[in-house]
């Protein structure tokens, strides 16, 4: 990998960055999310099937995200929801931590993930 952080691409067909094709766990999770899916989403990347580290990493920063769309849908009422965003940030950056969440992801969360610590 190059000194330049790895994308998610979400507005092509396919996941990119990852060191092969994607899973088709990796895939349904991601077209949950572009659907507006947050909770099939979740339910997605709860199942597993990911293989290595950095599916392991775009499973948490989707799981992340429809948190954090949930959080925002929700008028940022609950902060378990926004703890668990921050969890899975965290897990996704320990699994593979040059794997940051591109355009096809909101600013905010963009903005959010970038933050945490």
């Amino acid at each position: 990998m190059g000194p330049h952080p790895v994308r998610l691409d979400l507005s092509g067909r396919l996941l990119r960055g990852l060191d092969a094709a994607p899973s088709a766990p990796l895939r349904a999770a991601a077209a949950a999310f572009l659907a507006g899916d947050f909770e099939r989403t979740l339910a997605a990347t709860a199942a597993g099937g990911f293989a290595g580290a950095r599916e392991q990493a775009w499973a948490h920063l989707l799981r992340a995200a429809a948190s954090h769309a949930l959080y925002v849908r929700g008028g940022e009422a609950d902060p378990a929801l926004r703890e668990r965003t921050l969890e899975e940030i965290r897990a996704g950056r320990a699994a593979a931590a040059d794997i940051v969440p591109g355009d096809g992801f909101s600013p905010s969360f963009r903005d959010l993930a970038a933050s945490a610590r």
